[in-house]
Parts: structure tokens; C-alpha cells; sequence
């Protein structure tokens, strides 16, 4: 079908089959370009919204402190507990935390809005915080739940207390709310088990059950990292990120899931590949309107201008007319085949011409030809009787070449067997050479490694006698500071004989103050900062005591591994001076084999040279008597060739005897077809 089209529409249908292809390649390539485009636009703004999502909840446990601030201001202006209570109530409420409790010093609950028996390890750690009048925040995971849980020390009627807060940040509601604000989807797991998400299922409920996929708990909770990509919850794909969430107590594996659903983008992902699709459709199809419009100017057009004139060549009456010139006024493609189709118009006006002047020649040339083989037919019979003549001397001479060739076959015989023995000899030689000439090389090898190795070790022995002064100073010097730290102690001693004087005198003096009466009270204020002083001196003495006792045992361990150490150091030092030695005798014992071996190579070498002289000159011989045979050989079959050929020359002389009137009669016959080919060459018009 593609045969039977023009020019044009073969071309139409490349540019819509162009048309097609670009429009599906652009979808191809374009469609996962945007869509990877789009993944990473919301990668960028998950790890914004995870980012916000744990600022939030780090400002919720530093407000947990800041509640605890105000129920310290507010408690104290309370005149009953019952008061009190209810107010807690309202509080927990109105700041929606999880529980609140009054604890009494003695650990007795008082009040729970829970019931709760808070003896977890991080409970106790804030309620002893809070009996320390420290206010602190814990993260508190329990079997279902994790929590920030906030304690301080309250005063009630003249008596102190300790007020428990908790908010349990695993709570659904919890963790909607901070979702819903930063429009994002978060899950709390405690291990493998949902604590609290805000992701619901098709029917509204909040989604619960185990976590299976293990290269993510293996990511989080093994190696400690953070897990980004795409995830599959419940039929739906997330862009996630899961990082480990670390609480009070290290053995409880936590972690946080944030993620935003990805539907939307396949959504937007086809809509920009839709429009740009569109927008490279129209380019592509105005390019090929452009491309046709040209097409049509530039190349349909001349070529049918051609094709026009060329029809114009062959006349009715069969008559080619070769006058005819292309005007070819372009350089382009069209310009370049009219100008090429002028040449051939002249190629063939030169042919036609040289044609019509070589029949002329031809005519003239057979009538030649046929006088030729008149004359070569009576030649021919004076030639067979000396073909005769010669082949009789060759006959002779062959008899005689053949017992010249027999004596030569002798020779090279015996000559070959003498070259076989000296080639033997001369190969054993050479692999008796190669085989010391290897080993003298790895002597030669092994004696420069010995001579570095030597080198390595007087700088070892030098290197382990400096290591070994350096740690015969550093035990002098640990010596020095057992001595030092025993004067440390001795002078701790004094410092706590005076702290405990000091403190009797204080007593004393407060003593003498009280009997005094209105008088001594300030040298009684003196006498208690006095007392106090020497009490916060005997304690400062008894913690220096203490981290003495505990230098001075590990300068003892020092010591003991120094000693060790130097001990050690001696025997190595014992150890490279013997193994020095060894390498000295063994790099000697080297040099001794390397000469000797050096030696035994330049005998072998003057014994190769030797049989080496001889092979050449029986190698010489055999081939001068094998040159000689060769041409003997060659001349025997000289001899023969000429025999035969004189026989074959005799019967082509009867041949060409016959091919001469054969040509005689094919003069004739040419003189005939070229009156035929002038009559057919005259057909063309030239000029």
C-alpha cells in the first residue's frame, strides 16, 4: 500500500506516526518524572508537619510543668480539702489531662481522679523529685499507655503535699487533635501494639491490633534510626515517617508514626501530565503543520518539476534526445540531484560518441583480423617441427637430474640426525640456565628482604630500648604520686581533726552565749554559722577521704600494670635482640649460596655458547645440502614442465591453426552487428 503513495503522503504519515510516538514517549517518561516530583514536594512538607508534630508535644510536657507552677500558687490559698478537690477536678478537665492525684508524704493517696496506685518507677521518681521540692516532668509507659506525668510539692493548712498530674499523650483524642491540626495521620506504638493513632478504618473506628511489618521495627527499635518511605496501612499509602520515641525507662521500646496519605497524588500527578500532555500535542502538531508547509515549497514541488521534465525525454518515435539540460539555480538537495543528472546526460553523450567512433574502428579492425589469421595458420606448422626437436634434449636431461637427487636425500638425512642430537643438548642446557638463573634471582629476592628485615629490626631494638626508659620514668613517676596521694590523706586527716575541734568550740561558744542572755545572742549567731561551717567542712573532708580511698587504689592498679608492663617490655626487648641475630647469620648463609650459584651459570653459559656454535654450523651444512636438493628438485621439474608443455605447445599450434580460420569467419560475421549498432546508436539524439 506504502508503494503506491506519493512523495507527500509517505511523508504524512511519518509526521502523525511521529505524532503518536512523541505524545506516548512524552507520557511515559513525563508521568513518573511528576509524579516523583510531587512525592518529593510532600516528603519535604511531611518532614515540616513531623517537625511540628513533635514541637507540639514537647510544648505539652513543658506545660505540664507550668501546671504545676500555678496548683503551687493556687493550693495554698485553700482552706479545705474538699475545696481543693473539686477544683482539681475542674482543672483536670478544663485542661483535659488524663488524671490528678494529692499524695501525702507518707505515699498515701489522698485523692485520685483515677484511682490509681502510682508505683510505677517513673511515678515514684517525680513523687521523690517533688518530696525534694523539685518540680519535674517523666514520661511514663505503662502496659497500654503512654503518659507525661508532672509532680511538685504543695502546702495545704500548714502541711505539705504532693500534687500529681498526668496526660496521656497515647490517647486517640489525644493524638487527633494534634493530627487534625498539622493534617497529618500519628500512631503510638509500645512495641509492635497500637497504643493510640488517630487513623480510623472504613467505619469510623479507630484502628488497633499488632505492627507486622519487621523491616521497620528492625529499622526503629535494632538500629535506633529513623524510617522514611512509602507504607501501606489498612489498603491505604502513607508517606511515613517512624522514629523511636524515648521515654524514663530505656527498656520500653516506643516509637511514633507520621505520615500523610498519598492518594492525592496520583490525582495531582495526572492533572499536570494532562495539561502538559496537551501543551506538547499542540507544539508537536504545529511543528508538523510548519514542517509540511516547507516540505510542500522546498522538496514536493521541485521533485515533481524534475520527474515532469524527465517524462519529456523519451520522444513518440522512441527517439532518446540527451540535448536536454536541467537549470538547477539551488544548492539543496533538489539542485544537487538536477546537476547530477546533467553530468549523467553528459557521461552518456561522451558514451554514445566514443560508441559510434569505436564501431567505425571495428569495422576497419575485422577486415584486419581475417588477413591476420591467414598468415598465423601457416606459421603454425614450422613451430610444431622444433616443439619436436626440443623435447628429445629434455627427455636426456631428466634421467640424469634424477641420480643427482638420490645422492642429495642421503646427505640430508644423515645431517638432520647430527642437528636432532646438538638441538637435545643445547635444550638442556638452556633449561639448566633458566633454572639457576631463577634461583639465583630468588636469592637475590630473599637476601634483600633479609637485609630490610635486618634494618626493621635494629630499628625495633631501638624503638622497644626508648619504650623500655619511657616506662621505666612513667613507673617512677607513679611511684611519686602513691607517696603524693598518701600526704593527701594524711593532710585530709588534719583538715577533719580541726572541721570536728572547730565544731566543739562552736558548741561550746553557743553555750557560753545562751548564758550570757540578751547579750550573747550575737556572738551566738556567730557561734551557729561557726558550727555550720565545720559540719559542711567535716562533710567535705569525708567526701575527699572517700575519693582519695579511691585514687589511691587505682594508682596501686597502676602500679601493678606498670611493673607488668615493664617486665613485658624487658622480655621483648630480650626477645628482637636473639631474633636480630638469627636474620645476620641467615642473610650471610644467602650471599654465600647467591655466589656459588652465580658460579655454576656462567659455566652453563660458556658450555650453551659452545653448543650453540655447533648447531649453527651443522644447521649451515643441512641447509646448503637441502638448498642444493631443493634446486635440483626444481630443475627436474623444470625439465618435465618443459617436456609436457613442448607437448601441449604442439597441439595449440594445431589449435591455433584451426582458431584462425575460426577468427577469419568471426570477421565476417563482426563486420555485420556493428552495421547493427550504428543503426541503434543513431537513435540518440545529442546536439
Amino acid at each position: 500500500m506504502l508503494k503506491n503513495l506519493r512523495l507527500k503522503g509517505k511523508f504524512i504519515i511519518a509526521l502523525l506516526i511521529l505524532l503518536v510516538a512523541s505524545s506516548l514517549f512524552s507520557y511515559l517518561i513525563l508521568n513518573p518524572i511528576i509524579r516523583r516530583t510531587v512525592l518529593n514536594s510532600d516528603y519535604e512538607t511531611l518532614y515540616v508537619k513531623e517537625q511540628i508534630v513533635t514541637d507540639v508535644i514537647n510544648a505539652d510536657e513543658k506545660l505540664m510543668l507550668q501546671y504545676i507552677e500555678n496548683l503551687q500558687t493556687v493550693v495554698p490559698l485553700f482552706s479545705g480539702q474538699e475545696d481543693l478537690v473539686e477544683y482539681l477536678k475542674d482543672y483536670e478537665k478544663n485542661f483535659e489531662l488524663s488524671s490528678i492525684a494529692i499524695i501525702s508524704e507518707a505515699n498515701n493517696v489522698m485523692f485520685s481522679s483515677t484511682n490509681d496506685v502510682y508505683n510505677h518507677p517513673s511515678e515514684i521518681k517525680a513523687i521523690n523529685s517533688a518530696k525534694n521540692n523539685q518540680n519535674i516532668v517523666v514520661k511514663t509507659v505503662t502496659e497500654e499507655a503512654v503518659l507525661f506525668t508532672s509532680a511538685g510539692r504543695v502546702s495545704l493548712n500548714n502541711r505539705n503535699y504532693i500534687i500529681l498530674l498526668q496526660l496521656a499523650i497515647s490517647d486517640n483524642n489525644y493524638l487527633t487533635k494534634i493530627a487534625e491540626e498539622t493534617d497529618t495521620t500519628i500512631t503510638l506504638f509500645l512495641g509492635d501494639n497500637r497504643a493510640g493513632t488517630s487513623n480510623r478504618d472504613k467505619d469510623g473506628n479507630y484502628l488497633t491490633g499488632k505492627f507486622n511489618n519487621q523491616e521497620i521495627l528492625d529499622t526503629v527499635y535494632t538500629q535506633g534510626k529513623e524510617f522514611h518511605g512509602e507504607v501501606e496501612v489498612q489498603g491505604q499509602t502513607f508517606l511515613a515517617v517512624y522514629r523511636p520515641y524515648k521515654t524514663d525507662n530505656n527498656t520500653e521500646k516506643v516509637m511514633f508514626f507520621v505520615g500523610t496519605n498519598v492518594n492525592h497524588v496520583n490525582e495531582i500527578s495526572n492533572s499536570i501530565l494532562n495539561k502538559v500532555s496537551i501543551a506538547v500535542g499542540f507544539c508537536i502538531l504545529a511543528s508538523i503543520i510548519t514542517v509540511m508547509i516547507f516540505l510542500n515549497i522546498l522538496v514536493i514541488k521541485p521533485v515533481n518539476k524534475t520527474i515532469a521534465t524527465l517524462e519529456k525525454i523519451v520522444l513518440t518515435d522512441g527517439t532518446i534526445d540527451l540535448s536536454y539540460e536541467f537549470d538547477a539555480k539551488s544548492n539543496d538537495e533538489i539542485g544537487i540531484m538536477e546537476n547530477a543528472i546533467n553530468k549523467f546526460f553528459d557521461a552518456q553523450r561522451h558514451f554514445i560518441k566514443a560508441v559510434q567512433d569505436t564501431g567505425s574502428q571495428l569495422e576497419k579492425t575485422a577486415e584486419e583480423l581475417a588477413s591476420s589469421a591467414q598468415q598465423a595458420a601457416g606459421a603454425s606448422t614450422q613451430i610444431s617441427a622444433n616443439i619436436n626437436s626440443v623435447r628429445g634434449s629434455v627427455t636426456k636431461q631428466n634421467k640424469a637430474l634424477s641420480a643427482v637427487q638420490s645422492v642429495l636425500d642421503s646427505s640430508v638425512g644423515e645431517i638432520q640426525n647430527l642437528d636432532n642430537l646438538i638441538d637435545t643438548q643445547s635444550s638442556g642446557i638452556v633449561e639448566s640456565s633458566a633454572s639457576i638463573e631463577e634461583m639465583v634471582g630468588n636469592i637475590s629476592s630473599v637476601s634483600n628482604s633479609i637485609s630490610k628485615m635486618s634494618s626493621e629490626y635494629n630499628i625495633l631494638m631501638n624503638i622497644t630500648n626508648t619504650a623500655k626508659t619511657r616506662q621505666d620514668d612513667v613507673f617512677h613517676q607513679v611511684n611519686k604520686m602513691a607517696q603524693q596521694s598518701e600526704h593527701l590523706a594524711d593532710a585530709n586527716n588534719v583538715i577533719s581533726q580541726i572541721a570536728s575541734q572547730t565544731n566543739l568550740l562552736a558548741m561550746n561558744a553557743a553555750i557560753e552565749a545562751a548564758h550570757a542572755g540578751e547579750a550573747g545572742k550575737g556572738f551566738a549567731v556567730v557561734a551557729d554559722e561557726i558550727r555550720k561551717l565545720a559540719e559542711n567542712s567535716s562533710l567535705q573532708s569525708k567526701s575527699i577521704k572517700s575519693e582519695l580511698d579511691e585514687i589511691t587504689s587505682i594508682i596501686v592498679e597502676v602500679v601493678s600494670s606498670t611493673e607488668t608492663s615493664r617486665q613485658e617490655f624487658e622480655d621483648i626487648t630480650n626477645k628482637v635482640t636473639s631474633t636480630s641475630t638469627l636474620v645476620h647469620e641467615i642473610s650471610n648463609a644467602m650471599s654465600e649460596q647467591e655466589e656459588a650459584s652465580r658460579q655454576i651459570l656462567i659455566a652453563l653459559h660458556e658450555m650453551n655458547d659452545s653448543t650453540s656454535h655447533v648447531s649453527s654450523t651443522s644447521k649451515e651444512m643441512s641447509g646448503n645440502i637441502v638448498h642444493v636438493k631443493t634446486e635440483s628438485k626444481n630443475l627436474e621439474i623444470i625439465a618435465h614442465t618443459v617436456e609436457g608443455s613442448m607437448e601441449e605447445m604442439n597441439e595449440g599450434i594445431l589449435e591455433i591453426t584451426k582458431a584462425a580460420q575460426t577468427v577469419s569467419d568471426m570477421a565476417v560475421t563482426t563486420r555485420e552487428k556493428i552495421f547493427e549498432l550504428d543503426k541503434l546508436i543513431n537513435k540518440f539524439k545529442l546536439k
